[in-house]
């Protein structure tokens, strides 16, 4: 029995036409331009928020550090074997990271050092340093396992440090990556304009003495000579006020050299446009000292300042063109040693200050109110920034 005479036209479709199928598509295509950058946005404010919670662990651990023993943790500390005046080998080495361990829950790893030799020597402390500690990474960095260290000449920054070797055991300890770093003092020319300018007043938080203001060294042969060193930093030195002063900055992607958000090699094509061989000794700088490990004893530099274009110093001089522009930025032109605080984050680098507080500051901001914001004994006026 036929419910329909032969010829009736069946009201049962089929499916999806080719053009519908493609409007729904376009559609599909549309919402998700719409909805990707809301996202993108959403997890780059999460790992913001990470990042200064990084900041404030820090913080809290260095002030619980100054509570238990009367001082801030000292940045960097060496022991030199030393076989003639200033002359001898970096037998022991420690740095603000490592000591605040057990302020950080992490006293285990303290426990684990064979303090028999040095940190970056023998398998169980080179497992130890090599370690990924969340608290010392910030999210919105690109991911290093680890950042090494290729010592080819004495890992002391600053003097007395011209006549010291590369530990001689092992010269490429592989550090657990660290984005926060300590200043020790502003250089020429970044305080040059600081209202109250001198030797005395561009000391940072972490200065530790006239002759190498990034670290102590001690000696376990001849005495240094032209050495004059400040062990014990404390809080009451900070007459600029806790509040006022950086205790804690992004310094992010060490040892690798980045500069405006590329990363530079020596095969890099873009990296060395006036062919100059001072690149290559910038690169070997930011491979020697950038400290770019949370035990790195060199995790704590002075600041001087880079280009504009993030390319530092004088290979790129010619190809800059402007010469006031020449270290006038000091936030996110380049990670280089010394030159810049630098982050992943657009626009912004995130310091915690000497009372805990977490802030970001502005590429934009001067130049001299960052200099005001390092310096501890400066006598500076600074208001908001």
């Amino acid at each position: 029995m036929r419910l329909f005479p032969r010829g009736y036209p069946s009201r049962m479709r089929q499916g999806f036409t080719l053009i519908e199928l493609l409007v729904v598509i376009a559609i599909i295509a549309v919402l998700i331009a719409l909805l990707l950058p809301a996202v993108q946005q959403a997890r780059e404010a999460a790992r913001r928020t990470q990042c200064k919670n990084n900041l404030k662990q820090l913080g809290l651990a260095i002030m619980n550090y100054e509570s238990s023993f009367n001082q801030l943790p000292m940045a960097a500390v060496w022991t030199i074997n030393a076989t003639s005046s200033n002359v001898g080998t970096p037998t022991y080495g420690q740095g603000w990271g490592q000591a605040i361990l057990p302020f950080m829950d992490q006293a285990n790893i303290t426990n684990s050092f064979d303090m028999t030799q040095p940190i970056w020597s023998g398998a169980v402390n080179q497992s130890l340093i090599a370690k990924s500690l969340p608290a010392f990474k910030c999210p919105s960095t690109p991911d290093i396992a680890a950042t090494s260290t290729t010592w080819l000449a004495s890992p002391l920054r600053g003097s007395p440090s011209s006549g010291f070797n590369p530990p001689a055991d092992i010269v490429v300890p592989s550090w657990g990556r660290a984005d926060y770093i300590v200043l020790c003092d502003v250089r020429s020319p970044l305080y040059k304009d600081l209202p109250n300018a001198s030797t005395q007043t561009r000391h940072g938080m972490w200065y530790m003495g006239d002759t190498n203001a990034a670290a102590v060294v001690s000696s376990t042969g001849i005495a240094l000579t032209g050495a004059s060193f400040d062990g014990s930093p404390k809080i009451a030195k900070v007459t600029d006020g806790m509040s006022n002063t950086i205790m804690i900055a992004e310094k992010a992607a060490r040892n690798q050299l980045w500069e405006k958000g590329m990363q530079r090699t020596a095969s890099n094509p873009d990296a060395d446009p006036s062919g100059s061989s001072d690149y290559l000794a910038y690169l070997s700088n930011q491979n020697n000292y950038a400290g770019g490990g949370w035990a790195d004893p060199n995790n704590v530099e002075w600041l001087d300042g880079t280009n504009r274009n993030g390319m530092v110093g004088s290979y790129n001089s010619a190809a800059n063109g402007d010469p006031s522009q020449t270290n006038s930025c000091a936030i996110n032109c380049s990670n280089l040693t010394a030159h810049s605080l630098y982050s992943f984050h657009t626009g912004t680098v995130h310091v915690a200050m000497g009372d805990g507080t977490v802030r970001s500051i502005s590429e934009s901001i001067s130049d001299v109110v960052l200099a005001c914001l390092i310096t501890r004994a400066g006598g500076e006026v600074i208001g908001e920034f």
